[in-house]
């Protein structure tokens, strides 16, 4: 049995495409009353993003352009667009640093263990040779 899409709820700029994408919400499971998006566009083919990351979820809450009875599901504020930059003002404070951790302090790498591994390998194959030889 195929599945279908919920009701179109509103529609919104497609991400990937910059196309209409229409907004689906859930009705049923975990993520009841979230958001889905799908688009039609050539380049997405049809795509459905299910994405339940609460930014993503906000984004497209602020976003949606809601049909008629679907306007609860609009989020006041803004549209976000990730191009524009920052209002240039005061500089946002620093966040404090840890006091333990000192501020010159070499981070861990895995090179010894490559290291470890490296020199292993040759010893082996050293044994091998010697015992084939």
């Amino acid at each position: 049995m195929p599945r279908t899409n919920n009701p179109v709820v509103g529609t919104v700029t497609c991400e990937d495409c910059g196309e209409t994408a229409t907004l689906h919400e859930t009705k049923k499971g975990r993520h009841k009353t979230y958001l889905y998006k799908r688009c039609h566009s050539e380049q997405c083919g049809g795509s459905c993003d299910q994405s339940t990351s609460p930014v993503r979820q906000k984004r497209w809450r602020r976003e949606i352009i809601p049909r008629e009875g679907y306007e609860h599901l609009k989020e006041p504020g803004e549209p976000s667009n990730d191009a524009v930059p920052e209002p240039i003002g005061e500089p946002s404070p620093e966040p404090e640093k840890n006091q333990e951790q000192e501020p010159n302090e070499p981070k861990a790498t895995g090179a010894p263990w490559i290291i470890a591994g490296i020199v292993g390998a040759v010893v082996f194959v050293a044994k091998i040779a010697k015992g084939a030889a």
